[in-house]
């Protein structure tokens, strides 16, 4: 063989030699960059990992957020009634065909509102008329505010014939600053859903649920092998429960592979 065939014999092995350790690196350096990306995707939707538990927390907390705030309009709307100078007065002068008017005038200004009434000091509903759509059960919450009890809030009735609601009450003080009766206003439960509905994404049942355990209300859909985390909302009664499925992350990684 001549020295010139040998020369290009061998400048060729190199540039294979040479093709063969880029063709390795650039497969080493996709495989590193791939589990990197792995690691960070897994990391992402793992539940076992701190980040990711404490995103979902943080979703959560915000919409739990959102929905108390909601909830404390609606008490702050019946509260602001009971404060109302005009509400002393109408407990302190007015007769109950005067007061049954008056309810049924301001429930029209009370949002999402079935019923709006007074009751006395004791408890009482100052009119017992039925036009105002209020039940033994929630006669029976506002006698034992009165009494000094404390109930988890809001009130909750979806087991009577009536509508299924949820009660606020607010209490009217005089002058001096004694209680003189009560203001009570009845919600809805189809109000607590259409809320729930804002804070629901694609893919996501949401649900309200109370002390006990009972869904109040509901939103969306999801998959059966969802996950389900839940949150307080606030220092009411009312959980929020939120199902999701957790993405699959060992597919991720064939998707990333090939």
């Amino acid at each position: 063989m001549s020295r010139k065939m040998l020369q290009h014999s061998r400048l060729w092995n190199s540039i294979v030699g040479l093709r063969i350790v880029m063709i390795l690196g650039i497969v080493c350096a996709y495989l590193i960059v791939t589990a990197l990306v792995f690691d960070q995707v897994y990391d992402y939707y793992n539940l076992e990992t701190p980040e990711t538990r404490n995103s979902i927390e943080r979703d959560l907390a915000i919409r739990s957020k959102a929905l108390y705030s909601a909830l404390r309009q609606s008490h702050q709307v019946v509260q602001h009634i009971a404060d109302d100078p005009a509400t002393v007065d109408l407990l302190t002068f007015s007769d109950d065909e005067q007061i049954e008017l008056w309810s049924l005038i301001t429930r029209r200004y009370v949002p999402g509102s079935l019923a709006l009434a007074i009751a006395g000091e004791d408890g009482r509903l100052v009119s017992g008329d039925d036009n105002l759509h209020i039940s033994s059960a929630c006669r029976d919450d506002i006698a034992a505010i009165s009494r000094g009890e404390q109930l988890a809030w809001p009130r909750i009735h979806i087991d009577s014939d009536r509508h299924k609601h949820f009660d606020i009450t607010a209490p009217v003080t005089s002058a001096g600053g004694d209680i003189i009766g009560y203001v009570f206003a009845s919600y809805s439960v189809e109000h607590l859903r259409k809320l729930l509905e804002l804070y629901t994404f694609e893919g996501e049942m949401t649900q309200l649920v109370d002390i006990s355990g009972k869904v109040i209300a509901d939103s969306g859909e999801t998959w059966h092998d969802a996950e389900t985390f839940t949150h307080a909302i606030g220092d009411s009664q009312l959980r929020l429960a939120l199902s999701k499925r957790v993405t699959d992350v060992t597919a991720i990684g064939s998707t990333l592979l090939y």
